[in-house]
């Protein structure tokens, strides 16, 4: 506590300059953990990035097409599906 004149007992500042740096080491090593995250999903982002510019598209849309047309009922039980799952998501967001 403090005395009279307003000046902190040596013990209980000592103990606040332990919980300082305590604090400071644990901002310090969440920022690195961040940080390291960050990094992770930058660089997941980069291969994805590059994984696309692969693809032909023209070709997957015929490819799609061709599949639609062999089995039409399956392509609208999917189709069916991803718009039920995606109802659900968008109701629960607004909720």
């Amino acid at each position: 506590m403090a005395d009279a004149n307003g000046n902190l007992d040596v013990g209980q500042s000592s103990q606040s300059r332990d919980l300082l740096t305590n604090d400071e080491d644990k901002i310090a090593h969440l920022t690195r953990e961040v940080r390291d995250f960050i990094e992770d999903a930058a660089c997941q982002v980069r291969e994805k990035v590059a994984a696309l510019k692969d693809i032909d598209f023209a070709e997957v849309s015929e490819k799609a097409r061709k599949s639609v047309g062999r089995n039409p009922g399956k392509a609208l039980l999917i189709s069916a599906a991803i718009g039920l799952a995606i109802g659900i998501t968008l109701r629960a967001i607004r909720n």
